[in-house]
């Protein structure tokens, strides 16, 4: 793919034409090692570039994401601090209440087998 990819890139670049504000025409004459040369001087730039460029954005969604992470893991501690506080709450609140029924039945009697006269 590269030899086919050189051999456009020498087609297109084998006789460059440009022209400048005053209409002078250039031409560029290039051999293979020339082009090879440029090639790989491109792909070398591109790839330390792109190389940073991704690396960039990695780190910036990184950052991002430990970020999130961090606020989710306070939260959630919270949370859970705030479901044992409730839980020794309602412990506390049953318990209490059936403290008050036990007091509520202290001069109850339950007879059975006595026949009621009124």
């Amino acid at each position: 793919m590269l030899s086919k990819n050189l051999g456009l890139a020498q087609s297109r670049l084998g006789s460059i034409e440009a022209e400048s504000s005053s209409r002078e025409t250039f031409s560029v004459n290039l051999n293979d090692e020339q082009v090879e040369k440029i090639a790989s001087v491109l792909k070398a730039t591109l790839d330390v570039q792109l190389t940073e460029m991704v690396s960039s954005i990695v780190t910036e969604v990184m950052d991002g994401i430990q970020t999130i992470i961090t606020s989710l893991q306070n939260e959630n501690e919270e949370l859970c601090n705030k479901v044992k506080d409730l839980e020794k709450r309602v412990d506390t609140l049953e318990y209490s209440v059936d403290k008050s029924n036990q007091y509520s039945r202290r001069n109850c009697l339950r007879l059975s087998g006595v026949t009621e006269h009124a």
